[in-house]
């Protein structure tokens, strides 16, 4: 017998049917054999992405801020102020009606006009952030809270108080089988994040054990992975956007105001912030919170590479890897 889709260029001295040993072998062999042999696995969805998410999100917020605010204008408009009053400036300067004590004067008050005019575009900025913030509201991260109320049904009310003092094995078995595979089976979200979030307020017990530390991270994670929407992320990439560009006309208004132009050095950054970002994905990841692996870390007494401090200290987004600290007195003993 051959397998089929390969061709076989050898002899066979069997007969054209099945001989009587195939007969009789072949079903002890495959019996033998058969607890080795791995089943086919069933077709399943991938498990979510959350790339695809965050590029959702950065897009409703990129196409907000170009639709609902004024924002990608002010790169110019804090051009236009600062070239105007270089203008004036350099008028002042090469007119020859002003005494030396009469410049400075001169010098002083057109400093305040310009003062009032960047106050003026200050508030406006001030109006389109709180627009977009309002727009995209930082929303709570799933399986962090506990998602309980008087109208809360009773028998969720019942399962949080089944796993909170079970074996932490049970609410891991819960929440592993409460997470569907399917991104689009939204499954039992109530329970899920109940479950999620009754371990989250264990953690401080299995985090002292590194393999079911682990594991639970693991189905954390996954469950976030798949409850995380796009709206969530959106929320964090909005406040980064804001934030670049607050720091970006601050520093843009500072030279304005301490030399009265604004260099065209300055204007990249300027324009950079206010501009969609090249990799908006690096953005959203730049502004999420710490994973929940960074408190395993900490727990079995490790840090991330980069970092010089005590366990938990602040990290480097360029992070490689962790490393182990001196053992403890009692994991050295066993």
């Amino acid at each position: 017998m051959t397998v089929p889709g390969i061709s076989v260029i050898s002899p066979s001295y069997g007969p054209q049917s099945r001989t009587s040993a195939a007969e009789a072998v072949l079903p002890k062999l495959h019996a033998l054999l058969g607890p080795f042999l791995v089943a086919p696995a069933a077709s399943a969805p991938p498990e979510p992405d959350p790339r695809a998410l965050m590029q959702d999100g950065a897009e409703r917020v990129e196409a907000y801020l170009a639709g609902r605010t004024d924002l990608p204008a002010v790169p110019g408009q804090v051009v236009a102020l600062g070239a105007d009053y270089q203008r004036q400036f350099d008028q002042v300067r090469r007119s020859s009606d002003y005494s030396a004590e009469g410049q400075r004067r001169q010098f002083a008050a057109t400093f305040d006009q310009l003062g009032t005019g960047l106050t003026s575009q200050g508030q406006r900025l001030v109006r389109d952030f709180g627009v977009v913030l309002k727009g995209w509201p930082l929303l709570r991260d799933p399986g962090k809270a506990w998602l309980l109320s008087t109208g809360t049904p009773a028998d969720v009310v019942a399962l949080v108080g089944l796993v909170a003092p079970a074996p932490l094995r049970v609410g891991l078995t819960l929440l592993q089988q409460l997470t569907p595979v399917d991104p689009a089976d939204r499954g039992d979200q109530l329970r899920r994040e109940n479950v999620a979030a009754t371990l989250w307020a264990r953690r401080a017990e299995w985090q002292t054990d590194p393999r079911l530390g682990e594991e639970v991270v693991a189905a954390f994670r996954r469950m976030q992975r798949h409850d995380r929407s796009a709206e969530f992320y959106a929320g964090f990439y909005a406040q980064a956007r804001v934030d670049g560009m607050a720091q970006a006309w601050l520093a843009a208004a500072n030279a304005l105001l301490l030399h009265g132009l604004l260099d065209p050095a300055e204007r990249a950054p300027l324009e950079a912030a206010f501009a969609r970002p090249a990799d908006p994905l690096a953005v959203v990841r730049a502004a999420l919170p710490a994973p929940e692996a960074v408190d395993v870390l900490a727990g079995y007494g490790l840090r991330p590479a980069d970092v010089m401090g005590p366990v938990g200290a602040a990290r480097s987004s360029e992070a490689v890897g962790p490393v182990r600290l001196a053992e403890r007195a009692g994991a050295a003993a066993t």
